[in-house]
C-alpha cells in the first residue's frame, strides 16, 4: 500500500507565506469555479458624503425611538443624550465642510438635520 502525503499549509513555520504550485499537469480552478455554488460577495460601493449623513442621522433617529428594525418589534428605548450627539455630529460637518460641498450635498445636510432637530424637540416632550 502506497500513502502519498501533500503539505497544504498556507505559511512556513517563521510564519512566511508558502507559494502554493500546483502539481505538475494539473491546473487550480479558479476561486470562482472552487465552489460554483457560493455566491461571490459584491463589493461594496465607493464612500459617498451622502452616505455618512443618513447613517448619522438614521442613528440619531433611532436614539429618539424611530422605527423598530423589524415590524412588531418593541421601538427602541429613547436616549436622547446619544440622539443629540449625532446631530451635534452633524452640525459640525456643516461647519467643517463649509464651502466644500456639491448643492446637493449641502442640501441633504441642512434637511437632515432640520428633521432630526424637530424630531429631538417632539421626542424630549413625550414623556
Amino acid at each position: 500500500m502506497t500513502v502519498k502525503v501533500e503539505d497544504k499549509r498556507l505559511f512556513a513555520p517563521d510564519g512566511t507565506p508558502i507559494e502554493l504550485t500546483p502539481p505538475s499537469g494539473e491546473s487550480q480552478p479558479s476561486p470562482t469555479q472552487a465552489h460554483p455554488t457560493e455566491e461571490q460577495p459584491k463589493p461594496l460601493p465607493p464612500p459617498k458624503f451622502e452616505d455618512l449623513v443618513i447613517l448619522l442621522g438614521a442613528q440619531a433617529g433611532l436614539c429618539m425611538g424611530g422605527a423598530p428594525p423589524e415590524p412588531g418589534a418593541p421601538a427602541p428605548p429613547q436616549d436622547l443624550d446619544a440622539a443629540r450627539h449625532f446631530i451635534d455630529l452633524l452640525d459640525l460637518l456643516v461647519d467643517k465642510t463649509r464651502g466644500n460641498l456639491t448643492p446637493g450635498e449641502e442640501g441633504l445636510l441642512r434637511e437632515v438635520l432640520a428633521g432630526l432637530r424637530l424630531q429631538f424637540v417632539r421626542a424630549a416632550e413625550r414623556p
